[in-house]
């Protein structure tokens, strides 16, 4: 069947990718989230594990009395916490350092999708726009550019809600059936025998 389609590519790098150390003391983030309930620990929802979102707070990058529209006042101390007990106390380093590593660790497995997107099938990120979506895509996007070269960032401004504008207004087909029965094809095929081509 051919049909048209947009080649998408997912990975786990979104606010709530959750950040842990495995037993080779190797750090990680995501493939879990902690999604938005109970959400990062910075939320006091009742998450106690450190996301991206809890790093980018600790790195001084989001607004923690205006997140959401002002919707959402963020709990820096909760976020110090979390990574202090998953990463940077285990790492034996500060809180600081293991926030820059979650978002540098985050920041790569982005990058690497866009070479699985690019340059593995012979394309050069350097020809190409990159845009930013996701709530604090605009905040990574300038390092994800500088990294592989490419000159250009837009950052929609509807950025932040992309995937959920997305969603909520793309056109969805369904189509359904069932497969024909061998005596309803041998039938098609004789009435397609007796046509006669003009």
């Amino acid at each position: 069947m051919r049909a048209t389609s947009v080649e998408i590519s997912t990975i786990a790098a979104g606010g709530g990718s959750i950040a842990r150390v495995d037993a080779g003391g190797m750090v990680h983030v995501g493939p879990t989230s902690a999604g938005s309930k109970p959400g990062p620990a910075c939320y006091s929802r009742g998450g106690s594990l450190p996301t991206l979102t809890d790093a980018n707070l600790v790195r001084g990058l989001l607004d923690k009395t205006n997140f959401g529209g002002g919707h959402l006042t963020l709990d820096e101390m909760a976020s110090r916490e979390a990574i202090e007990a998953e990463i940077a106390g285990p790492l034996g380093m500060t809180v600081e350092a293991a926030a820059a590593l979650i978002s540098a660790i985050a920041e790569q497995n982005m990058i690497a999708a866009i070479e699985d997107m690019t340059m593995r099938k012979g394309f050069d990120p350097r020809d190409f726009v990159l845009v930013s979506g996701g709530a604090a895509g605009g905040l990574h996007a300038a390092n994800l550019a500088r990294e592989l070269g490419i000159r250009k960032v837009l950052i929609p401004r509807a950025g932040s809600v992309l995937s959920a504008y997305g969603i909520s207004t793309g056109i969805s087909n369904s189509i359904s059936g069932r497969s024909p029965s061998p005596a309803a094809i041998n039938l098609a095929s004789r009435r397609l025998m007796r046509c006669s081509v003009i």
